[in-house]
């Protein structure tokens, strides 16, 4: 059985495994990991099975292959805007040019029509209870963040806020037209500069989640594999890239999904 990541009646690093030649012992890497399956919310959120299992894998992932120690985890009720933005006010403080954040959610997505958006839309992460987190709130409060900075967003049309990313200095290599990526150069009006940023699914993509043998949402159940080096090394040199883990889970997500006949394309764009 699945379950669609979305709410569409709402309106109200860059290594992460095992560094070849890593950053100075000093850096930090530190996680922000949010996921909630919304049961016994008070604002008639349909409810999911699978989003804080999945913050649970990301988390343990992280530890295990990328050293990722330093992990702040927000689950069901705990995911509210304000804790978020507290989250990342404590990380901002904290965190130096040499450091890698990781920032994960793991829920509800959706959209609405916005005239003052890039594009004329706005994108949200679903909160427990509103009000929801729009993609300039969160771009907004990651800019006092340093070092380099992921998002991942494994929650329906998850693309449309990684359109919005506005490229840093020096391209992911990815070829033109790419399946699964993401290559526009956005304005100076876009949002997240020099952070990189995931999506499981386009801009007008849902993202599942599947009972049984996956037990996860279809996007992190293969990320999370790609992070671990016997995976998602995919030239050997004893590293996993992000780009390297996209590439290793990205196809597995669109062939595994269109087992249950649905369309599901992973985005990815950054510095």
């Amino acid at each position: 059985m699945i379950l669609k990541r979305t709410h569409l009646l709402l309106l109200a690093l860059l290594s992460v495994g095992l560094y070849a030649a890593g950053p100075s012992l000093e850096a930090k890497r530190i996680a922000v990991i949010i996921g909630t399956n919304y049961k016994g919310n008070d604002a008639g959120i349909p409810p999911l099975d699978l989003c804080e299992a999945d913050a649970k894998l990301m988390e343990q992932s992280l530890k295990a292959h990328g050293r990722y120690d330093d992990a702040k985890v927000l689950l069901g009720s705990m995911v509210t805007a304000s804790r978020i933005q507290e989250a990342m006010k404590e990380v901002a403080a904290k965190s130096s040019a040499d450091d890698s954040v990781f920032f994960y959610f793991s829920g509800h997505g959706t959209y609405q029509r916005d005239s003052n958006a890039p594009n004329g839309l706005r994108n949200y992460i679903v909160m427990f209870n509103r009000p929801h987190v729009s993609d300039k709130e969160l771009s907004d409060w990651m800019s006092g963040i340093k070092g380099k900075i992921t998002f991942v967003f494994d929650c329906c049309f998850s693309g449309g806020i990684v359109q919005k990313g506005r490229r840093g200095v020096g391209d992911i290599p990815v070829a033109e037209n790419s399946p699964g990526t993401v290559i526009e150069n956005g304005g100076n009006d876009f949002y997240f500069k020099d952070a990189v940023l995931i999506g499981s699914s386009d801009a007008n993509e849902t993202s599942i989640e599947i009972r049984g043998s996956v037990n996860h949402g279809v996007f992190t159940y293969y990320f999370a594999q790609g992070l671990n080096p016997a995976n998602g090394d995919l030239n050997s040199d004893r590293s996993v890239t992000l780009y390297e883990a996209f590439t290793w889970s990205a196809k597995r997500v669109t062939d595994h999904a269109k087992k249950f006949n649905h369309k599901q394309t992973p985005q990815l764009r950054g510095n």
